[in-house]
């Protein structure tokens, strides 16, 4: 007789543990998605850093003044000194920024021309090692590999060639580019 009583004695404390347990899954799963959520936001509203004339002239040397980025994309008009679009500007981060090289992600700066062709890239910024970074920036086969393409076809771009002892900096530059861009 004694048996049943410590079987239903037991069966009380039984139940608060799984429903505490229930209890602690759900808190956990409600917290990783509501740091899921804020972390989108996040990404959402960050901002790039703002691009600079000078950033821009060394591959649209006529441009004078950019607009405020607009449309989906961010795209910024570059102008020369009498008011002439001269080409569109953007640039990988943030939307790229989850594409890391060696040590971090790499901005680079995108220029098209007013053909709508691609004029050039070059790097704004990088978590990667600076020795890394120099080097890509000084391959000029790695830095004109775009050169000349439209926005589809860099997006398609296949393969394009790494620089010798930056290899992950370089390559994660390239998809950086093609991933902005849609790719």
């Amino acid at each position: 007789m004694n048996e049943p009583l410590r079987h239903r004695s037991r069966t009380p404390r039984r139940l608060a543990l799984h429903l505490a347990r229930v209890a602690l899954l759900v808190a956990i799963v409600l917290l990783i998605h509501r740091q899921h959520r804020l972390a989108l936001e996040h990404r959402a509203n960050a901002t790039a850093a703002r691009i600079a004339v000078t950033d821009v002239t060394p591959l649209l040397p006529s441009a004078a003044s950019l607009s405020d980025p607009t449309g989906p994309h961010g795209l910024q008009t570059a102008r020369d000194a009498q008011g002439a679009e001269v080409g569109s500007v953007l640039q990988t981060s943030p939307e790229s920024d989850h594409i890391v090289g060696f040590s971090g992600p790499t901005n680079v700066l995108i220029a098209f021309g007013p053909d709508d062709r691609l004029a050039g890239i070059r790097i704004l910024s990088s978590g990667d090692p600076r020795e890394h970074v120099k080097k890509v920036a000084a391959d000029d086969r790695f830095m004109h590999s775009f050169d000349g393409l439209t926005w589809p076809e860099v997006e398609n771009a296949g393969r394009v060639d790494a620089v010798s002892g930056a290899t992950l900096t370089s390559l994660a530059a390239a998809q950086s580019v093609m991933h902005r861009l849609g790719g």
